[in-house]
């Protein structure tokens, strides 16, 4: 073979692994770019509308966790249509239960629902509370319309939701349908507290709930 076969081939080579060497670098530095562009923030200015649309979300956000546990019972599979309780409450709210302007907005809680079925639902009559406020009595119209396959054995869910302080309270199978009447521990409430309360009724057996009532206690909104 002749010297300049020879040298071709060499340069040839040598070129080949020049342009191997370079696309690796260029991989590299297109890798590192791209976790640049994650770990650094974003120097752009967020628009009026983002800042109003993250203010919204972590509103509804912090407020629905204190409903989660409670939705997951009064909500059945067929309403929910593949979301989570969460998931199906934050639309919702979003949707139905919020009122005023940013950065004035605030959460309706008469609108929003935690349970959905077939039984009929709790009727309040006037709660009260304890000379104290240590205790929240609540009472409930016991009539039965047997239509709707309810029962003097129907079990009540509470849920109680502390709006001044941002704390809530959950209350499973406090009482029965029959009993007319409950007395509720309320470990934080303070005499002017804005309490939201939810409550609603789960069949002995769990297979039926009712649509949920709500009533304010203490100061209104």
């Amino acid at each position: 073979m002749g010297k300049k076969h020879k040298k071709s081939i060499l340069s040839f080579l040598s070129l080949k692994d020049q342009m191997a060497s370079l696309d690796k670098r260029t991989k590299l530095y297109r890798l590192a770019n791209e976790i640049r562009k994650e770990h650094v923030p974003s120097l752009q200015v967020p628009t009026a509308a983002q800042i109003q649309q993250r203010y919204k979300f972590g509103m509804v956000n912090n407020f629905v966790k204190h409903l989660k546990e409670i939705a997951e019972i009064g909500y059945a599979k067929r309403y929910l249509k593949n979301m989570t309780a969460t998931n199906y409450l934050s639309s919702m709210i979003f949707k139905h239960a919020l009122k005023g302007e940013y950065p004035d907005l605030e959460i309706d809680y008469a609108k929003i629902d935690l349970s959905r079925g077939d039984l009929d639902s709790v009727i309040i009559l006037n709660p009260s509370f304890s000379d104290d406020f240590s205790q929240l009595e609540l009472y409930w119209e016991t009539y039965l319309d047997t239509d709707f396959n309810n029962d003097d054995d129907d079990q009540l869910f509470v849920l109680i939701y502390n709006a001044t302080q941002q704390q809530s309270i959950k209350y499973k199978k406090v009482a029965r349908r029959k009993d007319g009447s409950v007395e509720l521990e309320i470990p934080f409430y303070t005499n002017g507290d804005r309490l939201h309360c939810w409550l609603f009724w789960q069949s002995e057996d769990g297979k039926l709930v009712s649509p949920s009532n709500y009533t304010h206690i203490g100061t209104a909104d």
